[in-house]
């Protein structure tokens, strides 16, 4: 059927289900110009073969100039839940980064350039040594925390690797303002370029409570959008406020061994 083999490669979702009527929501492979070989991209059926929400981000370079700035406001939050799907191939990255007026590491992960994955809350942090992952394979970054037991937890393709041992408490305002690919040493701004972003990102989600280990380890099982839901903030709400050397590559690649077609 079309998309189930490399040799049927669909043009794009909507084509699929107009001659595969049955067609349900899944991996296909798709082959969407002639210039790139056939990949495989999860298809939203249930959406009629919708893709605004399927893309990357590919932060092609190191540059204070190359960021997304997210275009939209949240509420205050005591509880959160962040997910989101990476490759990268450098070490000292900075993933997203929350500031409010008061505090520039309201929310912030890093990776640092010996392997420490650093996770600060209401500007205190957490940190430990999780292993290698600047390996040019997809991984899947999950941190929760809530105000009510003040505990950080980091999560790394479904697995707990940090776990806070001091208590975090209070309340994260809702007027910040949230970047990805860059960290905000003022309010917005003061971007070092040796911490910037270098690499794909995809299907970033926001919850405003802390999820079940459980839920996080079945997220980590298949890269596409509209996980879980519940969420406040998605994926499509930063297709817009791209900056500098980044492209939106529409049908997102990321793609799990759980999900790869033969």
């Amino acid at each position: 059927s079309a998309g189930s083999q490399r040799r049927v490669a669909g043009k794009t979702c909507q084509e699929i289900l107009s001659r595969e009527e049955s067609a349900s929501d899944g991996f296909y492979w798709l082959n969407s110009n002639d210039t790139e070989d056939p990949y495989v991209s999860f298809c939203n059926m249930t959406n009629g073969g919708d893709i605004s929400a399927s893309y990357d981000l590919i932060f092609l370079d190191r540059n204070t100039t190359n960021f997304v700035e997210l275009n939209t406001s949240l509420p205050d939050l005591s509880a959160f839940t962040v997910c989101f799907w990476y490759r990268a191939w450098a070490r000292q990255l900075v993933f997203l980064s929350y500031a409010t007026g008061n505090m520039t590491d309201a929310i912030m992960m890093f990776l640092s350039e010996t392997g420490l994955f650093r996770f600060l809350v209401l500007n205190k942090q957490t940190h430990s040594h999780t292993g290698t992952y600047n390996d040019r394979v997809w991984h899947q970054m999950c941190g929760k925390w809530t105000d009510s037991d003040g505990f950080v937890h980091l999560f790394v393709d479904g697995e707990l690797q940090i776990r806070g041992d001091t208590t975090i408490h209070g309340v994260i305002p809702g007027t910040g303002k949230l970047i990805l690919g860059q960290d905000q040493d003022t309010f917005g701004g003061a971007f070092d370029r040796e911490q910037s972003f270098v690499g794909e990102m995809s299907h970033l989600y926001l919850w405003n409570t802390d999820l079940e280990d459980s839920v996080i380890k079945s997220l980590s099982m298949h890269c596409k959008e509209y996980p879980h839901p519940g969420y406040i903030l998605r994926w499509s709400d930063f297709s817009t406020g791209i900056n500098g050397n980044i492209t939106k590559r529409d049908n997102s690649r990321c793609v799990t061994k759980q999900d790869v077609l033969l």
